[in-house]
């Protein structure tokens, strides 16, 4: 499992899609749909995704972006980026002047906007509604495709006879089977790596001890890893448009600053700059 520490490329979805696909393959009796139909459910699967997710944007972004605006501040107070001929008139302002300035204020929204993922479904963050999300899924895909409920991992029957709670969860080599991945590891922390979530021993617990059915789970585990997939690939996107912005300019007003558009930077900048920005009425 190749682990995503950055977001300095994107990842070919079609490649990803394959390797989670080969890897459930090798662990998954999927004859009650058929190879046909399981390639379809998949597709169904990724598409909604797509349709839930495309605004999406990993959130640890926010962090890295954090650096950048922290940076600027710390030159405007130190004078570093000061502009000569309004500074004066922001000497009572104090700590506050970085406030004042375009980009300083662009890169704090856009840092809020990573934190609720900037999606009008804002509430899909919630692990609830996440929950709810999946469920309809499930149901629709049970419907167009009548064999998914009967999707197990191979040795299902036998190992849940007589099972008790996190029955060989303990001797699973988590780490043997993220290497066996050949996907990537792009978990936000809401679950296991996609596929841990498919071992026996966690498909067993989930249905037995948390009534969560093996193809719920099994579903779950594509849409979650399709949607952090989707989430990096507008993080990378993102963070292409920040690094072109001029971080280092001097202070800036509002009129003074074009949001590049058609981009992430303009999408997240749902309010433009509403300080009081009339010098004369600040002094």
């Amino acid at each position: 499992m190749k682990v995503m520490d950055n977001y300095n490329s994107p990842i070919d979805l079609t490649a990803e899609q394959t390797a989670c696909m080969a890897y459930f393959k090798q662990y998954w009796d999927i004859s009650p749909l058929g190879d046909e139909h399981f390639s379809a459910m998949v597709g169904d699967i990724l598409r909604a995704a797509h349709a839930m997710c495309g605004g999406f944007l990993h959130k640890y972004c926010g962090s890295d972006l954090r650096v950048i605006s922290g940076s600027r501040e710390d030159n405007i107070e130190k004078g570093l980026i000061h502009d000569s001929s309004v500074i004066g008139r922001f000497s009572k302002l104090g700590s506050e002047f970085a406030w004042y300035d375009c980009k300083v204020q662009l890169c704090r929204e856009i840092t809020l906007s990573c934190i609720s993922t900037y999606v009008d479904r804002v509430m899909f963050t919630s692990p609830v509604y996440h929950l709810d999300v999946v469920e309809l899924l499930v149901r629709r895909l049970r419907l167009r495709y009548p064999g998914v409920q009967s999707l197990r991992p191979f040795g299902y029957e036998s190992f849940t006879t007589d099972y008790s709670d996190y029955q060989g969860q303990e001797e699973l080599d988590i780490q043997a089977v993220r290497d066996e991945f050949k996907g990537h590891d792009v978990t936000t922390g809401r679950s296991f790596e996609f596929p841990v979530r498919l071992q026996l021993p966690h498909v067993a617990y989930d249905d037995i001890c948390q009534g969560r059915s093996p193809d719920y789970v099994a579903v779950a585990s594509f849409f979650t890893h399709f949607s952090d997939v989707i989430a990096h690939n507008n993080t990378v996107e993102l963070m292409q448009e920040w690094q072109a912005i001029d971080w280092t300019g001097p202070v800036c007003f509002n009129d003074e600053f074009v949001v590049p558009e058609d981009g992430w930077v303009s999408k997240l900048w749902s309010f433009r700059f509403e300080h009081d920005t009339d010098i004369h009425r600040l002094t």
